[in-house]
């Protein structure tokens, strides 16, 4: 089997793989609204960029059963973009010295998140990359079956 054919099968099968595991993380991820609800205070917020990527770097500290944590998670599966936007948005959201609803793991009180349920879009985003996927392994394949003699 050429290399092309057996790259086209695998970008094909992480294609249909992709959409299960989104779809199952955000399941996961909509456990967090049974969470505990504790009050916290934002200690710090910023953009930062890395990785070619801007994300919001939002520090938060909580007392959940009477010990204090700090945390500085948002909400799980958050996407990263190559722009400052959506980065400025959250942390306009979670200015410093702001008061904030952190939702605590309670069988592992040091995994908390400001917004329970993961991020919404990483669904939708999951579903476009897997028919991009989808697509370039067709291509690849097809492209050396009429190709073969």
């Amino acid at each position: 089997m050429e290399f092309s054919k057996l790259m086209g099968y695998a970008c094909m099968s992480g294609g249909a793989l992709l959409p299960v595991l989104a779809a199952y993380a955000r399941h996961l991820s909509k456990s967090q609204r049974d969470w505990v609800k504790t009050s916290g205070k934002v200690i710090s917020s910023c953009v930062v960029f890395e990785d070619e990527s801007y994300r919001a770097d939002v520090r938060y500290r909580y007392i959940y059963d009477g010990r204090e944590y700090f945390g500085t998670k948002v909400r799980s599966l958050e996407l990263l973009y190559n722009f400052k936007g959506p980065a400025k948005k959250t942390c306009a959201r979670y200015p410093n010295e702001r008061d904030v609803d952190v939702f605590v793991n309670p069988v592992e009180p040091s995994r908390a998140v400001l917004e329970p349920g993961g991020d919404p879009k990483v669904l939708p985003a999951a579903l476009i990359t897997a028919f991009v996927l989808i697509a370039i392994g067709w291509v690849l394949v097809e492209g050396q079956s009429s190709s073969s003699p």
